[in-house]
């Protein structure tokens, strides 16, 4: 057996470092550009401790190293990383395990840690001092190269709004608070404006670039030149990567202000700026948030070309004789969705989990241990897929085979699917905050004892990231949803050791026909396995909710399971999809 390389890796890093008595580092995983998705040559928290989630941060002294991650993460931090010690993801819970470590300073790359992060470690966290070069970038003898994708222009009859009048109305935007010019870091953000996708983060079409938009003038993008194309320098002035720096001293110079997100703008960036820098959220959230209508009857698109495949999956796993493996299901649904002209890969890695693997909330199958879906066993699939038309992310949980299931499969996934119900038929004041929305999907599984420690829901882009915000729908006060935004609803609930359940759709907000209240429209059309519900805990409203999704869910995908197998595909349908009270 191979010997695992990052004991040797932390102990190099120290070296490097060279750290004092009272000394930390603190690594997160992060990238210059502060998005969920990051380059294979961002992922140094990987790198150095073995741990692959989505979140986490590093502290290492020169005897002690912990790995912070939050709840969902609990149980794979522990498992990939075993030579760090697990403790919670707040800054609170860091401050409480430097403390114990008699640590006096903290040693940071400015580049990985936002101005809003830096503002709360200095009231939390000892004295912080600046390095001038992250010494893992030095140690990583095979690091990955920065991709150089072409850039693709994403054209009006996705986007729905041109690029130049998208500018102007955040021009606007900047000018009416106050600022000369706005520095955006998002990712996200810049696709968006300029109407532009691209390669070069897996899973989200996204272009490296940072851009500043001045209230007159033509913008700036910095990229990399080899990614450059020619409809993109009609209307903004394309520059190389290393220009910002001088611009920003530029701009300093002549007095103007600049404005950055400090969310997601890294504190390197905003030292550039010095004494010009000024802090505005990201003009562009908003809007990007609310989709217009061609982005909403894209949504709906992408909603049903996703559903038919991930629906073919469930028939073709339906009518195996043997059981395939975690992984086999995940292959499949590729292989499927790939007949599909319009699919451009999945949105996030697909969580295919079976039994004790599916109690865990973000598990990824690997080679190592793919399971087999095993009768009795809960399998629980959470997936997503990029089309231009949208981007979507679902989750179904089902019972393998044709075993009995058992009582408290039912009692949990019925309570989870309560909870998805109120959410998704939910008429709410417009003002009404994420809190209560979270709330509504909670409130049965507390009524059972139960509860789960992950988010409800949380927004999605429009061929972008299928982590957007706003709206994010948790168990903390946040901004109410507004009409356009398109959010997720997926309760869960999980038994380490067993089984876990989650029941996913995406939703888009729409004025309700009374004024000033919003309501859910669904945009996921996949069967919920129905074998699996309590009927006698279900009310008459809930029974009537879960026939019409079904109703909607047949007249929308039968007539496009086609193929050699669509008359398998659409028998199974039919049987998955009958009214409630016409189960045995």
């Amino acid at each position: 057996m191979t010997a695992s390389p990052f004991p040797a890796r932390l102990a190099a890093l120290r070296r490097a470092l060279r750290l004092a008595p009272g000394q930390a580092f603190i690594l997160p995983r992060a990238a210059a550009h502060h998005g969920e998705t990051l380059t294979p040559q961002d992922e140094r928290l990987a790198w150095l401790t073995g741990f692959d989630g989505s979140a986490g941060t590093a502290l290492i002294t020169a005897r002690a190293a912990a790995l912070a991650v939050d709840g969902r993460y609990t149980q794979q931090a522990r498992q990939q990383a075993p030579a760090f010690e697990g403790i919670g993801a707040t800054l609170s819970d860091q401050k409480v395990w430097l403390s114990k470590a008699r640590v006096t300073s903290v040693l940071i790359d400015p580049w990985l840690h936002t101005k809003t992060w830096f503002e709360g470690a200095t009231m939390h966290l000892p004295a912080v001092r600046l390095l001038a070069r992250n010494p893992i970038d030095a140690l990583w003898q095979d690091r990955p190269l920065t991709p150089t994708n072409p850039v693709r222009h994403h054209p009006l009859k996705y986007t729905g709004q041109n690029a130049q009048d998208k500018l102007s109305g955040i021009q606007t935007a900047i000018h009416k608070a106050g600022f000369d010019v706005f520095v955006f870091t998002s990712l996200e953000s810049i696709a968006w404006l300029f109407n532009i996708r691209g390669n070069d983060t897996r899973y989200t079409p996204l272009v490296l670039a940072t851009a500043a938009v001045p209230i007159r003038g033509k913008p700036r993008l910095y990229l990399h030149p080899a990614s450059v194309t020619h409809s993109l320098r009609g209307f903004a002035k394309v520059c190389a990567v290393d220009d910002l720096g001088d611009d920003l001293k530029r701009w300093r110079g002549q007095g103007k202000t600049i404005a950055f997100d400090p969310e997601v703008t890294s504190l390197a960036q905003v030292r550039q700026a010095g004494r010009a820098a000024r802090s505005m959220a990201d003009p562009c959230l908003i809007p990007r948030a609310q989709k217009n209508r061609t982005e909403l009857a894209g949504a709906r698109a992408a909603g049903v070309l996703d559903g038919v495949a991930v629906t073919r999956l469930l028939a073709w796993l339906a009518r195996l004789k043997t059981p395939p493996t975690e992984m086999a299901v995940s292959d499949k649904l590729e292989s499927l969705r790939a007949l599909c002209p319009d699919y451009r890969g999945p949105s996030f890695p697909s969580i295919s989990a079976t039994g004790p693997h599916s109690a865990l909330p973000h598990y990824r199958a690997r080679r190592a241990h793919d399971h087999h879906l095993k009768p009795r066993h809960l399998y629980l699939l959470d997936c997503g897929g990029q089309y231009p038309q949208g981007t979507t992310d679902a989750t179904r949980t089902i019972a393998v085979g044709k075993a009995a299931i058992t009582r408290s499969h039912r009692r949990w996934f019925t309570a989870v699917l309560k909870g998805h119900i109120s959410l998704a038929r939910a008429v709410v004041p417009a003002h009404a905050n994420a809190l209560a929305l979270d709330t509504l999907a909670r409130q049965h599984l507390w009524q059972a004892g139960g509860d789960y420690q992950h988010g409800t829901g949380h927004g999605v882009g429009s061929f972008l990231s299928v982590h957007e915000s706003p709206p994010r729908i948790n168990t903390r006060p946040g901004a109410p949803v507004k009409p356009g935004m398109i959010f997720s609803n997926e309760p869960g609930y999980y038994r380490p050791g067993a089984f876990g359940i989650r029941i996913e759709n995406l939703y888009a907000v729409k004025p309700a026909t009374r004024a000033g209240w919003v309501a859910f429209e669904t945009l996921t059309f996949i069967p919920i396995d129905t074998r699996l519900v309590d009927r006698a805990a279900l009310s008459i409203q809930e029974i009537r909710w879960i026939d019409a999704y079904h109703k909607k869910v047949r007249t929308v995908i039968r007539p496009r399971l086609t193929g050699p197998t669509r008359v398998q595909d659409r028998t199974w349908l039919e049987a998955a999809t009958r009214p409630l009270d016409r189960l045995p």
